[in-house]
């Protein structure tokens, strides 16, 4: 860190020594078992919230968990990175919806150049406008929430429950509330596919992927994701077979 030239001499040390002696424990940082703990008790509540219909305190819970694994796997690696791309993930979802026709309005009265002007997302100016329609910029603002939100919570199981829960809501609020919430599904499917990709071998969101692919009409899709499932268990079930064996037949190895 530069010197700080409004501090004095001693300010400046002690500052480097208050820098330096920095650690989880002296500063309250929970520990990774602290916040597993923690995660999976806001996401038991929203659950419950979700059950009440409470669907959008449902929602906070679940965004603060992802915020706070975020927070905390960024403190560990001393850049923002996560945290950056769970705000930049979840403005493209909100973002994205600009791109939809309301009322009596047509897609084709839409003027992308007016609504991507306002928007604070960088892949909005990155995108030639000529030719290119709503729903594909709606199409390229969800792509891309995916990939973000799923950063910000790789490789985290409760960050993966998290997003698998989030898609289940907004599932929910399509079924019951489609008036209100007409892109919920659109935000279910983002939703499901980004714990796919923070967690491939989270394979809770595949049924929920097939019903909303199949009612979108992707019956291929469908297919292709069930048989990657299918091949996952399959091979995990080998591997844990083989743990077995290993130890029935080999157990001086384990020793």
């Amino acid at each position: 860190m530069a010197p700080n030239t409004n501090f004095s001499s001693e300010e400046q040390r002690l500052l480097q020594a208050v820098i330096r002696e920095i650690t989880s424990a002296s500063t309250g940082v929970f520990t990774d078992a602290r916040l597993e703990q923690e995660a999976k008790e806001k996401i038991s509540e929203a659950f419950e919230l979700a059950n009440r219909r409470a669907h959008y305190a449902a929602q906070q819970e679940l965004v603060e968990v992802m915020r706070m694994i975020s927070q905390a796997k960024d403190t560990q690696q001393g850049e923002p990175v996560r945290t950056f791309a769970l705000a930049s993930g979840l403005r493209a979802l909100d973002e994205a919806e600009d791109f939809a026709p309301h009322g009596t309005q047509l897609e084709a009265e839409l003027n992308l150049r007016v609504f991507t002007a306002s928007h604070r997302m960088q892949i909005a100016k990155e995108v030639d406008h000529q030719g290119v329609l709503p729903q594909q910029m709606m199409a390229i603002y969800y792509r891309y929430a995916q990939l973000k939100v799923a950063l910000s919570v790789a490789g985290e199981p409760a960050g993966s429950m998290a997003l698998h829960t989030l898609g289940k809501i907004y599932r929910q609020l399509g079924m019951f509330e489609p008036q209100r919430h007409l892109l919920a599904t659109r935000r279910a499917i983002a939703y499901q596919q980004a714990t796919l990709l923070a967690r491939h071998d989270n394979y809770l969101p595949a049924r929920q992927m097939a019903v909303l692919l199949a009612d979108a009409g992707h019956l291929a899709e469908v297919q292709e994701l069930l048989t990657q499932v299918l091949n996952f268990l399959i091979l995990r079930n080998l591997f844990h077979a083989q743990a077995i064996l290993n130890r029935i037949c080999c157990p001086q190895q384990l020793k």
